[in-house]
């Protein structure tokens, strides 16, 4: 096999989910998609959304791409497609099947660190931190004389001894580094995830859509925050009929499925909105009264809470 050109920030399996009903190949399999700039209405083939060239490949020295994290994040969609019909479609026990809930979470996060923003905050970084070294006092050899940076009270070492491969990275360099950083720090965070609730809530037609950018990350009250910062909630589109709330645990209270009214699923398809980087992806033509929604996105993000009580799972 060739290696892929073409690199997806999102698997094939989870965009054939919102596929338009009614292709049985799923290769030929089509999506509809809504930019949501210019509010363009198109249908096309998962294949070729959600993808860009060499997304992942650097060039190494002896001029070749590397394909090395690609096919990282080619065997974990593999694996957590065997088991994504168990939370798309069915009812676990989370409780007990919490190996089901901590590869989702694995999946889950990678797709936050695998999008292509991703690559442009690893470049953003790197601009500001060159930027902040340059200003600060030299060593002999050109090395800025810094050893800790402070960061939420706590003390992290530095060591500048490879200062300058650092400044002269190019864009080349920083897309390896944008690429390499995916598995550790997915490692790192996905027990962040795995501890958090989880409420599926769950409808009974098919009305939510998805974004090239599905994991919402959200607070009640601050600006700049992280997965680890207390109060903060991830919303995921799993299906067209589900979407998966996470938040932090209250207590003893359990993971599971609930029950969602229809009328109250646009709410949360504002929140996939809001989040979108570029389109909209669903399984029927987008409606078009969501691009008049703008004004009140994030009011909506803000001030939403579920009206129905979540009081008695489904499983």
């Amino acid at each position: 096999m060739s290696e892929p050109r073409n690199q997806h920030w999102l698997p094939q399996f989870y965009l054939r989910r919102f596929a338009e009903p009614g292709y049985r190949d799923k290769k030929k399999a089509k999506i509809w998609l809504m930019d949501t700039e210019t509010g363009e209405v198109r249908r096309k083939k998962i294949s070729a959304v959600a993808a860009a060239e060499y997304l992942y490949s650097h060039v190494k020295t002896d001029g070749t791409r590397c394909f090395r994290v690609d096919k990282d994040l080619t065997e974990l969609e593999t694996l957590i497609a065997r088991l994504y019909p168990r939370i798309a479609e069915g009812y676990p026990d989370l409780s007990a099947a919490w190996g089901i809930k901590k590869l989702s979470a694995l999946f889950i996060i990678s797709l936050v660190l695998r999008h292509p923003g991703m690559e442009e905050e690893t470049q953003e970084m790197h601009r500001k931190m060159v930027d902040l070294y340059e200003r600060m006092p030299k060593d002999s050899k050109g090395r800025p004389m810094v050893s800790h940076i402070f960061e939420d009270g706590k003390a992290f070492e530095l060591d500048t001894s490879h200062y300058d491969e650092y400044k002269a990275a190019d864009e080349n360099r920083l897309k390896q580094m944008f690429a390499e950083q995916i598995r550790p720090l997915a490692m790192n965070l996905t027990d962040e995830l795995f501890k958090k609730r989880w409420t599926f809530l769950c409808t009974d037609e098919p009305v939510f859509f998805t974004s090239d950018n599905p994991v919402i990350k959200q607070h009640d009250e601050l600006r700049t925050f992280g997965v680890r910062t207390p109060g903060m909630h991830l919303w995921f589109p799993v299906s067209p009929t589900r979407m998966l709330w996470m938040s932090d645990r209250i207590g003893d209270q359990p993971d599971g499925f609930y029950p969602l009214p229809v009328s109250e699923a646009h709410a949360l398809n504002m929140f996939t909105m809001a989040n979108a980087s570029r389109f909209l992806l669903s399984h029927e033509q987008p409606d078009r009264r969501l691009r008049e929604l703008d004004g009140f996105v994030d009011q909506a993000i803000r001030e939403y809470k579920p009206t129905r009580p979540l009081d008695g799972p489904i499983w």
